[in-house]
């Protein structure tokens, strides 16, 4: 970064990360102010393959993604809802392509889990089987913590 040539889809997933960590720590406006700044300096990125080859991964699915598991972390310190947690999850499991089903299982069960513990049983179910038979494809251990979580929030 000291060089100043670093990618903008770089600069947007370390945002994003840096969301995350704030989020661990309970700090609720500097995990909003980096959620923007990552949403902002990824609405820069007009074609991803003019991006470095190593970052084609980071898709606008992914920014919401770990956006979103920046607020699903928020909530879990705070112990409480957050805002724009379930539409940004939602976001992220609905743009998500069939090939990153570990993404997509991992974003299906926090969602499920947040919804569970809304008390919006009947889409939550829907969610959690969802994540159960994604799970099926892939392994993970972050996402065999998700699927735990989701099965705590649905007892």
């Amino acid at each position: 970064m000291a060089m100043g040539n670093v990618p903008l889809s770089a600069l947007a997933m370390i945002a994003a990360v840096k969301a995350q960590a704030y989020a661990i720590q309970g700090e609720e406006p500097e995990v909003m102010r980096q959620i923007a700044l990552a949403e902002s300096i990824y609405s820069r990125v007009t074609d991803l393959r003019s991006e470095p080859r190593w970052m084609w991964y980071f898709t606008e699915h992914k920014l919401h993604g770990e956006t979103g598991h920046a607020l699903y972390l928020l909530a879990t310190v705070k112990g409480r809802p957050v805002s724009d947690l379930v539409s940004r999850l939602r976001r992220a499991v609905d743009s998500q392509t069939s090939n990153r089903a570990r993404s997509k299982a991992i974003d299906t069960a926090q969602l499920a889990t947040v919804l569970y513990r809304q008390g919006a049983q009947e889409e939550a179910e829907h969610y959690a089987r969802t994540a159960a038979d994604l799970s099926t494809v892939v392994r993970s251990a972050r996402l065999d913590a998700a699927l735990a979580e989701m099965r705590r929030a649905q007892a």
